[in-house]
């Protein structure tokens, strides 16, 4: 559906292997033409200062969209914590405000 959206991300960085990190760089992209192609909307970092830990990234945007548009989350540095389970370390959600 058309409209403005609310979009909200929460990133779980790490290293390669799933280890502790200092610093995770996302972009959230947005293509209308069936994924061939990508554009940025919103760049988010986070640094995370010591020898242990995790960055943690998020994002809130407000932003139009039209039906059909396809959104992505890409790491332009550093490591995306992924896992597949029922809670997962990292999400992002969508809603039509308008």
């Amino acid at each position: 559906v058309s409209g403005v959206y609310f979009i909200s991300l929460k990133l779980l960085g790490s290293s390669d292997s799933g280890s502790t990190a200092t610093s995770l760089n996302v972009q959230l992209q947005k293509s209308t033409d069936s994924g061939n192609n990508f554009s940025g909307i919103d760049i988010f970092y986070s640094q995370h200062d010591g020898s242990s830990g995790y960055p943690n990234a998020s994002s809130t945007v407000i932003h139009s969209f039209n039906a059909g548009d396809i959104l992505r989350t890409q790491v332009m540095s550093g490591y995306m914590y992924i896992e597949a389970s029922d809670n997962p370390y990292s999400r992002w959600s969508g809603y039509l405000i308008g």
